[in-house]
């Protein structure tokens, strides 16, 4: 047999194994179950505030209001959280989205990445802080401007919660926090 169709029957029995000895749940769901809130459809609102910076792709302009919806779910073996989102703004085709969330074992930390059709790249990293999950993020938006703030959220039952944008800056400018306020559609199977 040659050297190349060893290697490539070794490759076929590494990606086949894992799959025919998969756990039901991973043990990275360990450090990921309290986000297990998170799990359905959300449906969102936002007002954008004085004095955010413009952007043409995302229609913002102070005043106008933002439509949001949301569908969390686990990805296999409970190994992340896949969100997939939409943007709408009045008057604008809507943003699409997804993000990743699961635990990134090196940096022993969780870890999310967002990519947008419209408005650019974020990784973020999140934590618990006085009994509210927060993510820190730093991106970059389509246009090349850096990009950075603060997720919080706040979940007043099991089916509303805060989100509030923080200590953002894009293009080295600060910019004003955001308040997005989620109701839950539906739940999902947890």
């Amino acid at each position: 047999m040659s050297k190349s169709a060893i290697a490539i029957a070794s490759t076929i029995v590494y990606l086949i194994a894992p799959v025919s000895n998969a756990q039901e749940t991973s043990r990275a769901y360990e450090h990921l179950k309290e986000l297990e809130f998170f799990i359905g459809d959300w449906e969102g609102k936002m007002t954008v505030p004085e004095g955010a910076r413009p952007s043409e792709s995302r229609g913002e302009v102070a005043g106008r209001q933002v439509a949001l919806s949301e569908t969390v779910r686990w990805a296999p073996g409970k190994c992340g959280q896949v969100i997939d989102y939409k943007w709408h703004m009045e008057g604008q085709p809507p943003i699409l989205a997804v993000s990743l969330l699961g635990w990134d074992q090196g940096r022993k930390q969780i870890v999310s990445n967002d990519y947008t059709t419209e408005t650019g790249t974020w990784s973020g990293i999140w934590k618990k802080e006085d009994g509210k999950w927060t993510c820190t993020y730093q991106g970059l938006n389509l246009d090349g401007t850096k990009c950075s703030g603060k997720r919080v959220y706040a979940f007043s039952d099991e089916d509303h919660y805060v989100m509030r944008d923080v200590n953002r800056i894009e293009a080295g400018e600060k910019q004003p926090d955001l308040r997005f306020e989620y109701s839950r559609k539906s739940k999902t199977q947890r």
